[in-house]
């Protein structure tokens, strides 16, 4: 792996270089050139059910685990913290979502979340994602054929000791 960045123009281009024998050129790559006539991959496949519905029951609870613990650092301040987890929480849900729909990974560019610099706005951000969690709810037990918890009572507790 090899990084340049072009002091004249500020291109900068990441190079990954292997054997050609080895290359394989992503499955939904935008070819811009062809000298070497690289093979392009298979689609990527999803992966298998039982797996997928493990993923899913754990993520749902590690979701709500982490409500609680963000807003602690909510409460304590700590903006990077929450700020990260926040992020984190975006793509948690995407990846309940995708892993529900049995869709094959795909790259998103950049942030899922927005910048949120009060406490107020951090709060108000977590609702939203709590609300969109409670909005999935049916399809995460129906995909995983048991009933999850929802533990909204205790992440309000949380969120009243905010504004404390």
């Amino acid at each position: 792996m090899t990084f340049v960045l072009y002091a004249q123009s500020a291109i900068m281009v990441d190079w990954v270089l292997i054997p050609q024998s080895k290359a394989l050129r992503p499955y939904r790559s935008q070819l811009l050139f062809d000298k070497g006539n690289i093979p392009i991959s298979s689609a990527p496949q999803p992966e298998e059910l039982d797996q997928r519905k493990a993923f899913v029951a754990e993520q749902w609870a590690f979701f709500w685990m982490m409500t609680a613990i963000i807003t602690k650092y909510i409460i304590r301040g700590d903006g990077v913290f929450v700020t990260n987890w926040l992020e984190n929480l975006h793509s948690l849900i995407q990846e309940i979502e995708r892993q529900i729909n049995g869709e094959p990974w795909k790259y998103t560019r950049g942030s899922l979340s927005q910048l949120q610099a009060t406490r107020e706005k951090q709060i108000e951000s977590l609702k939203q994602l709590c609300e969109k969690m409670q909005g999935i709810k049916s399809k995460v037990e129906e995909f995983t054929g048991s009933e999850v918890l929802l533990p909204l009572n205790e992440i309000e507790v949380l969120f009243s000791f905010v504004s404390k």
